[in-house]
């Protein structure tokens, strides 16, 4: 019953909101190919019901195909007669048509039985007129209301909104208007269908829409079922909206635009939930709308500028201190709301002489971890004014930060209190404004050149290398274009430092300064102070000798491959990359033209069947035959694809149950010894696999990535490739023995040097103390570590190191050496140790302290200077009253609050699914207030502290992408600030099509348009497959179809170009940011006779 509600669904609307629309732009979609002036003919008809009963005013449509824009719009249309008959007169002869049918009493239809115009008969016109078959309406339903407002009168503007269920979730399929009595009619729905309605106000905001029928996030169990022709739902009342609104000012008079205010309310577990928001004018006012009256909202308010800070009314950054607004039917005035700002740091850039440096860019720095790796990274920039002054708006009052000026003109960079990033001074912002010391550009260097070449010197792109001592690499520093004269210019370049320069443009082959072809033999030029002038570089055209390489690919009985795909691969830059490719012919024969001199290395991707490899035969490309052309062709014969192998097996997490969704490659080693990926796919719901198009014989490695990111484990189990048990690639082999998943179990804690300052950057290294592989991690920011992927049951020692080494290395816990270390046992889950502190490697030489007392003695002559205070007594005597003052910091220091690191209720979500996950972090120290948890620098929520724990629910629409999430906690008066440790890695996947996209069609007559059909069927998430897929005939792209919801994931074409031979075909889902593309496999239609 189901499925035949979902046919009929789709016939209620998917016609009747093309027609309806095209006769309701007064058919202005017809092609102009009608406006020949040439002969014209008529299709009759009649149209009846189920007991073959006239069906009077019945709309007959005549839809023609516009070539230009691919689509079928309406070109006449007629209403049937008292006998049901029709006539559609004035259509062209010789062109076809497709013919629609609608009435307010049945379900729509086209002729043919086609639910959508895409796939309906074809009715070709000829000279005398063509009377078609009878067609039958079945009948349909309606659903009638009214919508009143509270004093029970007709709410006019407002708007019906219709969703049916498809048994995997709500669809929306039309959209009517109230009449001036509020009245509304929803035709052409379907018998025993199951609906939803929304109903919305006028524009102005001034109601609440209201559901009938169940919600978005409901089933159909509370759907309203069309038992008979018409059901009606009575008077649907809209509830006036009301509104809060109030004023946002800096100081109490001046207002501040462009601040989001946005009302929460709070759901059954107390969290926040996003009701409605709006932001504040030029004068700082604001108003929020659509609220429901004699209901508490919780108000945010998150300027644009951020140099003020976030807060909640009334003035408080803590959501449950907030001050709830709870307006009446008249709405709410909150009055007027002051912002703080946020810690700022101010200073001047000059020059060595003093003098104040305008346009310089001031960049401000902060440790972050990044994939591990804890570094100073920008979190703020700007630039100087013409006085060289610049202010900073830093994220945090209490961070640490580092200061850094760009060098500009012949000044050279600089860094506050160092002359590195590296070296730099800290500085700990507070509150308010912090004075920075002006920050002094040396003298630096400018380099100049230019280029010659005969096909043009502008535009040509100047890449500037430095070298990087910590990646032991030249990296790219800058970029530049030339001039229409062909000069470029660096400046504000270190003076000392050495540089290499690239040059880059479409008409010249890429080189390096000096002519070299390679960064490596690169001319090294060393920046001197002031101008300095570089020797013009030539550029000289690439001669391009006209060259190709030919051949035939065979299967290994000798029979000749069509549609073959062969790659040629040259080495670039010392990579083999591809550069030309060819698809073979009837004849297995490809051409691969346009090559210069040189050897060449083939790949073979000849379909499903045969495997995928490169030329030798060899499963790499390093390992390849390699084919040397020069002038004119290079025929080398008949290349064999041999048939496809392949690996199988089971993944599991338990032994038994399957390991879902795992991504899994395949690596085999090259003869020089080198690891190559060769191969891919992903495990079933049941924990299979199979890794097709393999070279049989050849040995290879497998790695399983986990679904929610992290390391990935090699067959059958080991940590690295090289530990790894290979697998022989096999045609109809039996399967690998199945491979368990190490458990998601880890060891966490702590690295500080004082109880409140952790250590960033310490590696930590967990080895069994039985023997066997090591695993390692790095502390973050604040210290924190994580040690993944151990054996539960399995005891560690662990040793913590720095590089360089500043600090004294360390056994757990604060042990010496290895022989006085506790050992660890790891659990199944996470466990977290206790911190451990490290100290700082002693000075050894004595030299220091024997020259200390001349450099103390300063110190000597300082005790005058505050001896003076001595005979200052009766001058300070008054703040003898100053004991006070300093006795407010007596009071017992803050409760320290620490987070366990966030823990995922889930490895992966997918996008649109209602399956999310959520994050939580266990809270000591503090019993209430929120937690927030951020992805970077990014607020990802808030969340409540119950019960010493706090839970952050992802939303089924986040983002796709990794989630390592943070927690984070700021100080009150009676507690720290705290930050965990980062998460680990939370992915949000795409969608994907339950099944591969699909294309098939049937045998057509030889010089006719093939129909195909493309089938995408249903998303893993329960709705049906919608966008774009291109459709291939070869290797081309013939047209391109858009999917539909109304089309139910399938959808039949018409060729746009006729074929005297068999096809073969191809379609690619292109899929979208939310999901994922899907491409079908290669099918062959035949003609007939």
């Amino acid at each position: 019953m189901l499925q035949k509600i979902r046919d009929l669904v789709a016939r209620s609307f998917a016609l009747v909101t093309a027609a309806t629309l095209a006769l309701t732009l007064g058919l202005a979609t017809a092609p102009s190919a009608i406006a020949d002036g040439g002969a014209e003919t008529a299709l009759t008809g009649r149209v009846v019901d189920t007991a073959g009963d006239p069906i009077a005013g019945a709309q007959v449509t005549a839809y023609a195909r516009d070539a230009v824009l691919g689509s079928w719009g309406a070109l006449t249309s007629t209403n049937t007669a008292a006998d049901g008959r029709y006539e559609l007169t004035s259509l062209p002869v010789g062109e076809s048509f497709r013919i629609g049918f609608t009435h307010d009493d049945f379900q729509s239809t086209f002729y043919g039985g086609s639910d959508i115009v895409e796939s309906a008969a074809d009715m070709l016109t000829v000279a005398a007129p063509t009377a078609l078959e009878t067609v039958t309406l079945t009948p349909g339903a309606r659903i009638t209301g009214r919508v009143v407002d509270d004093a029970g009168e007709p709410v006019v503007g407002a708007s019906v909104t219709t969703y049916v269920w498809t048994g995997a979730g709500w669809q929306d399929i039309s959209t009517v208007d109230v009449d001036d009595a509020g009245v509304f009619t929803i035709k052409n729905l379907v018998l025993d269908g199951r609906y939803r309605l929304e109903i919305v106000g006028p524009g102005d905001s001034s109601f609440l829409p209201a559901d009938l029928g169940g919600s978005w996030g409901s089933d159909d169990a509370a759907a309203i079922v069309t038992t008979q022709p018409a059901t009606s739902v009575g008077d649907v009342l809209l509830t006036r909206a009301t509104t809060i609104s109030g004023r946002v000012t800096t100081d109490g008079t001046s207002g501040l635009p462009g601040v989001g205010v946005t009302a929460y309310t709070r759901d059954d577990d107390g969290s926040l939930v996003w009701t409605e928001s709006a932001s504040t004018e030029a004068d700082g006012s604001f108003t929020i709308e659509r609220l429901t009256p004699e209901t508490p909202y919780i108000l945010q308010l998150t300027p644009e500028d951020d140099a003020y800070a976030t807060v909640y009314f009334r003035d408080t950054t803590d959501e449950n201190a907030a001050e709830p607004v709870i307006p009446d039917a008249g709405g709410a005035q909150i009055g007027t709301v002051t912002l703080r700002m946020r810690p700022r740091l101010t200073g001047t850039v000059t020059d060595e002489g003093g003098g104040l440096v305008d346009g310089a860019r001031v960049h401000l720095y902060a440790q972050r971890d990044t994939h591990g790796v804890v570094g100073w990274q920008q979190v703020a920039m700007t630039t100087t004014n013409g006085h060289g002054s610049y202010t900073l708006t830093a994220p945090t009052a209490g961070g640490t930060y580092r200061l850094g000026v760009d060098g500009i003109g012949d000044l050279a960079p600089a860094f506050h209190g160092g002359p590195t990033l590296a070296q730099a001074a800290d500085v700990v912002v507070v509150p308010g404004l912090n004075e920075i010391p002006p920050v002094r550009l040396p003298v630096g260097a400018i380099l100049v050149g230019s280029v010659t070449g005969d096909d043009g010197v502008d535009g040509v792109e100047v890449a500037l290398y430095a070298h990087d001592d910590d990646l032991a690499d030249w990296v790219a520093v800058a970029w530049e274009q030339t001039d229409d004269d062909g000069s470029f210019r660096f400046d504000g370049l270190a003076a000392g430092t050495s540089y290499r320069l690239r040059y880059s443009d479409a008409r010249y082959p890429t080189i390096f300064h000096g002519g070299a072809t390679s960064l490596d033999d690169a001319e090294q030029i060393t920046a001197t102070p002031g101008l300095q002038t570089l020797a013009p570089q030539p550029l000289t055209p690439a001669v391009v000798i006209p060259a190709s390489l030919t051949g035939v690919v065979a299967d290994d009985a000798g029979n000749p491959i069509e549609f073959a795909e062969v790659y040629a691969y040259t080495l670039v830059m010392g990579e083999w990359s591809v550069t030309h490719d060819a698809v073979t012919d009837d004849d297995g024969r490809f051409t691969i033209g346009g090559l210069t001199p040189g050897e060449y290395r083939l790949q073979l991707r000849a379909g499903g069947d045969f495997a995928t490899i490169f030329s030798g035969p060899s499963a790499t490309v390093d390992d390849a035959t390699g084919y040397v052309v020069s002038t004119g062709a290079t025929d080398i014969g008949t290349v064999t694809a041999p048939p496809a192998a392949s690996i199988s097996g089971t993944v599991t997490v338990d032994g038994t149950t399957g390991y879902a969704q795992g991504y899994i490659e395949a690596h085999t080693k090259t003869a020089a010894c080198a690891w190559r990926r060769v191969g891919e796919t992903s495990t079933n719901p049941d924990g299979t696999f199979t890794v097709p198009g393999l070279l049989g014989g050849t040995a290879y490695v497998l790695a399983v990535w986990p679904e929610g990111g992290g390391e990935p484990v090699y067959y059958p189990g080991a940590p690295t490739l090289a530990s790894a048990t290979p697998i022989i690639a096999t045609i109809d082999g039996p399967p690998a023995p199945p491979m368990t998943m190490p458990g998601e179990n880890s060891l966490t804690g702590r690295v500080v040097t004082s109880p409140d300052a952790g250590l960033a950057g310490v590696t930590v290294r967990a080895t069994p103390v039985t023997g066997g592989t090591t695993v390692s991690a790095v502390t973050d920011v604040d210290g924190w570590y994580s040690l993944d992927r151990l054996t539960a049951g399995t005891a560690y020692t662990l040793r913590f190191t720095t590089d360089p080494a500043l600090y004294v290395p360390v056994y757990y816990l604060n042990a010496t050496d290895a022989a006085g270390a506790e050992p660890v046992t790891a659990v199944v889950g996470e466990r977290e140790l206790s911190t451990v502190t490290l100290t700082k490697v002693p000075v050894e030489t004595t030299e220091p302290p024997t020259t200390a007392p001349p450099t103390t003695a300063p110190p000597t002559t300082r005790p005058p200077v505050t001896t003076p205070p001595p005979t200052k007594p009766p001058v300070t005597t008054p703040p003898t009253t100053a004991p006070p003052t300093t006795a407010p910091p007596t009071p017992p220091a803050p409760t320290r609050v620490t987070l366990t690191r966030p823990a995922w209720s889930r490895t992966t979500q997918t996008y649109g699914s209602t399956k999310v996950g959520s994050v939580t972090t266990t809270v000591t120290g503090l019993t209430s207030g929120t937690v927030t948890f951020k992805r970077g620098g990014t607020v990802l929520g808030k969340a409540s502290i119950k019960n010493g724990r706090a839970t952050l629910k992802m939303s089924r629409r986040a983002k796709v992408g990794s989630y390592a999430v943070t927690a984070h906690v700021n100080a009150t008066s009676t507690t720290t600030a705290a930050t965990s440790a980062k998460s680990r890695t939370f992915k949000v996947v795409k969608a994907k099509l339950k099944a591969t996209a699909k294309i098939s069609g049937k045998s057509f007559t030889k010089n006719t348009r093939p129909k195909v059909t493309v089938t995408l069927g249903r998303l893993n998430t329960g709705g049906y497959a919608t966008g774009k897929v291109k459709v291939y005939v070869g290797k081309k792209v013939v047209t391109t179809v858009t999917l539909k919801s109304k089309h139910k994931g399938k959808i039949t074409v018409t060729l746009p170009k006729k074929y005297a031979t068999s096809i073969k075909l191809k379609a690619v889902y292109m899929g979208s940011s939310t999901v994922a593309s899907s491409t079908s496999k290669t099918v062959t239609v035949k003609t007939r006779r």
